[in-house]
């Protein structure tokens, strides 16, 4: 015993080794791929840089891109709702795309994704890391899904060791995957054939009830069906909610008598009863009213928010607090659900000494009101996605229009500079850089125009050192400023004036036929007065 023991100390575990270890370990301990994602991120970080890790499980069956377990520093400000589930055509121009469709490890600095994004093999999405690493999971050829990990620092970079780690670590992941995917079908299939048995029971007794009926019960229980089958087509092809809570309307007096009916939601702080649908002979629509655990006395309606159950009044009942200011004949309300949380009541009111509501329509109104519940919050949910993208959309634009604008000022600015780096910033003339390219270029086209002759001017200002010292740089350089203007005021339309520097000019003079042309400029130039010599 004591030989064993001695042995077992002595052995060590490489890092990898344990982490391999660990992998195997914590695929027994959790239950769930998001849960072993989550345990697998903090053994990587161990073996590498991995503080921006993401897991994704490719569900074939359906097409779809799972993002089962995100933690990044930058990415994770869009909404992780999004991000949890995308199509494949959705994720195939993505750098994750990109990864799964090649079914290869892929190694991206920025330079190799920008060379992607040019090239259109993939789109830029999200914030532009320093590298990104990705290993697809494959057990058996086939393509699980993939882990990534990504730096957003200039100074951590991955290489060989980690590509190597992150491979090998893949493979382990990939027959821990296949082993957890395959469990969880064997239960999602216990569970399905589960419920089809269970929906096969309730079917066979509602066949034996309809059987035991009478012919006219029958043909009810056909029209009840038919109307929640119409409330559930409702939900997609209805464009609002105000244009659903009228076709439930017309639904529901399909069935019984509603022409007074009204649905009414707690707001979102569950402070305020509001009314988004209100129908009624007498009434207007009702403002939004108060409402906490002390409203019971106050209205019929909040006595189903509480209680949450339905439930039906007559006239000659001592009940008070409607929701109008007339008293009707018989009111009947069921609650709205999710799970067991009252968040809405759908009512019918009648105002006919005729019309008055039974137990029966009780059970009918109770079983659309909980298809309207779950088509309510199926609608609710569409509509936060839809508005989720637009202004993701919002955000995209708005990126856009500043990323055009800072280009814009970048090109300006770099036009500015151009133009400062080829002219005198004292004078505005062409300095000695914008007169060599002047000169190189046509020395290199002279041979296209061998007629056409070209002359330099030199020249200097005499004595200009005594105006620097006696009167001041300031008043030199005004001085300057004055020559440069009387200098070019001398000059043909397509002479050039160049100041080389200090007090010292250049002309240059294209097409000169003869050196008198040249020889009257500089008399010109030194000459008292102003002469036109053209």
């Amino acid at each position: 015993m004591s030989e064993n023991t001695e042995n077992t100390s002595t052995f060590v575990r490489t890092p990898l080794e344990s982490a391999l270890f660990k992998i195997t370990e914590c695929a027994v301990n959790t239950s769930t791929l998001e849960e072993y994602s989550k345990e697998l991120h903090k053994i990587i970080k161990q073996l590498m840089y991995a503080e921006n890790f993401f897991v994704v499980v490719y569900e074939q069956d359906r097409s779809l891109i799972s993002f089962i377990y995100v933690q990044d520093e930058h990415d994770l400000a869009v909404d992780p709702k999004v991000l949890q589930k995308m199509s494949v055509s959705e994720l195939r121009r993505t750098l994750t795309g990109y990864m799964l469709r090649t079914g290869q490890m892929q190694h991206l600095s920025a330079a190799k994704r920008d060379y992607l994004t040019q090239k259109n093999i993939v789109d830029a999405i999200g914030v532009d890391s320093h590298d990104w690493l990705g290993v697809p999971l494959i057990f058996n050829h086939e393509v699980l899904g993939g882990i990534v990990v990504q730096s957003y620092r200039e100074d951590i970079e991955y290489g060989p060791q980690e590509e190597d780690i992150l491979q090998f670590v893949a493979r382990q992941i990939a027959m821990v995957f296949k082993s957890k995917q395959s469990e969880k079908s064997l239960i999602d299939t216990n569970l399905l054939l589960e419920k089809r048995v269970e929906e096969r029971t309730l079917d066979l007794n509602r066949t034996n009830l309809e059987l035991a009926t009478e012919v006219e019960e029958r043909r009810r229980s056909q029209t009840i069906q038919s109307a929640l089958f119409q409330i559930t087509d409702l939900v997609s092809t209805s464009g609002t909610l105000e244009d659903f809570y009228q076709s439930v309307h017309q639904v529901i007096k399909s069935l019984m008598y509603a022409e007074n009916e009204y649905i009414a939601l707690l707001s979102e702080d569950n402070n305020y009863v509001e009314f988004p649908y209100f129908v009624d002979q007498y009434d207007s629509h009702p403002a939004p009213r108060k409402f906490s655990s002390k409203s019971e006395g106050t209205g019929l309606t909040e006595k189903v928010f509480l209680s949450g159950e339905p439930l039906l009044f007559r006239e000659e009942e001592a009940v008070q607090g409607l929701v109008g200011e007339r008293v009707c004949i018989s009111w009947l309300g069921v609650p709205l659900k999710d799970m067991n949380h009252v968040f809405g009541v759908l009512a019918i009111q009648s105002y006919e000494e005729e019309v008055y509501y039974n137990r029966e329509q009780q059970q009918v109104l109770m079983t659309i009101g909980q298809q309207v519940a779950t088509a309510i919050l199926r609608k609710k949910d569409s509509e936060s996605l839809r508005i989720a993208h637009e202004t993701l959309e919002k955000r995209v634009k708005e990126r856009t229009f500043e990323l055009e604008e800072t280009i814009e000022k970048r090109k300006l600015v770099e036009q500015k500079l151009a133009h400062e780096s080829l002219h005198d910033a004292l004078t505005g003339l062409p300095n000695r850089q914008h007169l060599l390219r002047s000169l190189n270029k046509l020395l290199k086209n002279s041979q296209n125009y061998p007629d056409s002759q070209l002359a330099l001017l030199f020249l200097d200002l005499d004595r200009f050192k005594i105006i620097n010292d006696s009167l001041g740089h300031h008043i030199g350089d005004l001085f300057l400023i004055e020559v440069a203007n009387r200098l070019s005021a001398c000059m043909r339309n397509d002479d050039v004036v160049v100041r080389l520097g200090g007090d010292e000019f250049c002309i240059l003079m294209f097409d000169v036929s003869s050196e008198r042309i040249a020889t009257r400029l500089a008399e010109r130039v030194l000459g008292p007065r102003n002469l036109n010599l053209y």
